[in-house]
């Protein structure tokens, strides 16, 4: 314990060996309050709590005895060159004080700084410079706040929808710098990261997850139900609330019951609608109140995915403390389906994700880049009426063709007869006539422009990748009356989808998204599939992307049944013969998938920015996407709540939930005036 003022600036201490302190200001920075009034206003109310402005240090320092002047010169030039390292290192240099008689030592970051004052007199303070004692004034800016050393929790693991860990006691006088380190136990790449933060009225007592078990279904329209693939923690046999929604109806599935909580909230369900059609015309949303107010309906959220437990985003709530009585909150999920049937809608549960005191979410978000070509065709040479099997590409090797009968032939072109291409008519009973070129890829981009000439007729037209055989492949592109899950000729009755099918040992598993489409207009389907079974759909009309699919797919992950095949076109005709259209195929080895948090690997959420480590663990990068708040923790007890999903759920299924995953935070404590 030090008897006197130690201060220490990038390993140069100024209160001893070649320094002394003489005069020394440590006033704290004045703040930066935020004001908000009204005309008809009391007063004015505080925004948020305030910031500071950076600080001001200011020291009156004196050269001890040296040797020489020079000596006393090279001493004053070493301040100087610690006060130029200063203003050219990001974030500045350390500032390391100890205040007399304690043991507790911060760090100020210092970025600028100055020599004010250098007397040189033949009196007061002036006369040391000629006894080689020189005085001078420091001014060091530094950032506002003095930051102490880190604290890291223990870790918090689950094998639940979400993992929650305490942060307890943090001292200071403002937000501690934190990293919320989230690391994947469960040997699984991550698409997906989402965490939230509350303090202030942080209740230990209650959960953040709402399940079906512990929902109202009395009064509703839902009722308990036992689905396959929902959560069920408490194992009790029912594990989902069941609705059918008729078309046009707004029907209130199930109800929260009384809830406690107070903040902001936003509120994520787990929902399954119908085996296929849902997508976009089935929504959900959120009734809610809190107390005995006026009921508050959150915006529809339509249903992404068909036949796959997703993820929907059912808004934010805001439940203040109550005046008197009970604290309380209520809600309800309503549910509306458009097309005119009778579908289905189960509910899992409900996650309260905390987003008034931090919020952020990372996503695998996929960019399209340009892929390396290993084939083409731009059908050119292609004569009209000749048949597509047995030519020989631009670049690949020679298509093959095989499924239904009447093979693809050269046509002139949709938009003009100069742009010639490949064409067929003949409606199908099967998968369709099947087009591939040589060599079996994994990693894989296949492109394809498609049109047809006129709407109306069930068509089904795009781009296949891991083709097998007949049997196994995966087959992406657009459906105009898209047909049934078999190889019937019948149709479901929704024009204009975009589609992926995965189709193994002749079952299909189809998911759509609605897209419109114009006749005579060319769409270019691009299908990208990945080795870790990571599925993408797009569909561009010209270089703009009209709409997207990305979905997990098990089958064609490595060791799955399309974990390696051709690519190539399916065309396929169910109705009405309607001429469909296909030019400049290409398919490209794309470039690496972008994952949050790679398996076994961490990612950090962190105060300046969010990284995680790349698959080996050697380098750190930044996600493909982030959008929410730097990590910083209260002062206090604050509990976080942090998922990581396999999927973008934001965008394909939610499944796996049960998925192990580590949290741990580290936090550096700050403060205003002094060490705490």
């Amino acid at each position: 314990m030090a008897t006197t003022e130690t201060w220490v600036l990038d390993g140069t201490s100024l209160t001893s060996g070649n320094f002394d302190v003489m005069e020394l200001n440590v006033d704290p920075p004045p703040s930066r309050p935020e004001w908000i009034s009204a005309a008809d206003s009391e007063g004015a109310a505080l925004v948020r709590q305030p910031l500071h402005e950076n600080r001001k240090i200011t020291m009156k320092l004196r050269i001890t005895p040296q040797a020489s002047m020079n000596a006393a010169l090279d001493q004053l030039g070493a301040i100087q060159d610690k006060i130029r390292k200063a203003s050219a290192t990001v974030d500045g240099i350390a500032l390391v004080w100890t205040p007399a008689n304690s043991t507790r030592s911060v760090t100020f970051d210092v970025l600028a700084g100055q020599i004010q004052e250098m007397p040189i007199t033949l009196s007061d303070d002036g006369w040391s410079w000629f006894k080689q004692r020189p005085i001078f004034t420091i001014e060091l800016t530094a950032k506002p706040y003095w930051r102490g050393v880190e604290v890291l929790t223990s870790t918090a693991s689950s094998s639940t929808p979400f993992t929650t860990i305490e942060v307890a006691n943090v001292p200071g006088d403002v937000p501690a710098l934190g990293r919320l380190i989230v690391t994947d136990t469960a040997s699984q790449n991550r698409r997906h990261i989402e965490w939230g933060l509350e303090n202030q009225y942080y209740n230990s007592g209650l959960s953040l997850l709402i399940d079906s078990d512990n929902m109202v279904t009395s009064g509703f329209s839902g009722a308990q139900a036992t689905v396959t693939g929902a959560y069920d923690p408490n194992a009790t046999g029912n594990n989902a609330i069941t609705i059918s929604a008729v078309s046009g109806e707004v029907a209130a599935v199930c109800g929260t019951g009384n809830q406690s909580h107070i903040g902001v909230y936003r509120v994520k369900a787990r929902v399954q609608g119908p085996t296929a059609g849902s997508e976009n015309v089935l929504k959900t949303r959120l009734t809610w109140r809190a107390g005995d107010g006026p009921l508050n309906s959150n915006a529809w959220s339509y249903v992404p995915m068909s036949g796959a437990w997703v993820e929907v985003d059912l808004g934010l709530i805001t439940v203040p403390p109550v005046t008197s009585g009970t604290q309380r909150w209520t809600g309800q999920v309503e549910t509306q389906y458009i097309p005119g049937a009778t579908v289905s809608l189960h509910v899992d549960y409900l996650i309260l994700v905390p987003a008034g005191e931090g919020y952020g979410k990372a996503r695998a978000t996929y960019q399209p880049n340009p892929s390396v070509a290993v084939a083409r065709d731009s059908f050119s040479s292609l004569g009209l009426g000749t048949n597509l099997a047995g030519r020989t590409a631009d670049a690949g090797g020679a298509w093959s063709t095989s499924g239904d009968a009447t093979d693809l032939t050269g046509n002139v072109g949709l938009v003009t007869a100069s742009d010639t291409g490949i064409g067929r008519v003949t409606n199908d009973a099967t998968v369709g006539r099947v087009a591939t070129v040589p060599t079996n890829r994994t990693d894989v981009d296949v492109s394809v422009q498609v049109g047809t000439t006129l709407l109306g007729g069930a068509v089904m037209m795009g781009a296949l990748a891991r083709w097998v055989d007949n049997s196994n492949f995966l087959w992406a592109g657009v459906g105009v009356q898209a047909e049934t899950s078999n190889d019937s000729t019948s149709a479901l009755g929704f024009d204009n989808r975009l589609f992926l099918r995965v189709r193994v040992a002749a079952a299909n598993t189809t998911v759509y998204t609605p897209v419109s489409i114009d006749a005579n207009v060319l769409y270019t389907v691009q299908l990208i599939a990945f080795t870790t079974g990571r599925v993408i759909v797009r569909l561009l009309r010209g270089a703009s992307e009209v709409a997207r699919l990305d979905a997990l797919v098990t089958a064609a992950a490595t060791g799955g049944a399309l974990a390696t095949g051709l690519a190539g076109i399916v065309d396929k005709g169910i109705s009405l013969n309607r001429s469909r259209f296909y030019d400049n195929f290409v398919v490209g080895t794309p470039s690496s998938e972008p994952i949050a948090l790679y398996s076994g690997r961490i990612l950090e959420v962190r105060y300046d920015g969010v990284i995680r480590q790349d698959s080996t663990g050697t380098y750190t990068g930044p996600p493909a996407s982030y959008r929410g708040t730097r990590f910083l923790v209260p002062v206090g007890t604050s509990r976080v709540l942090a998922k990581a999903r396999r999927s973008d759920v934001d965008v394909s299924q939610d499944a796996n939930v049960t998925d192990a995953t580590q949290v741990q935070v580290g936090y550096t404590p700050r403060g205003v005036v002094v060490p705490r």
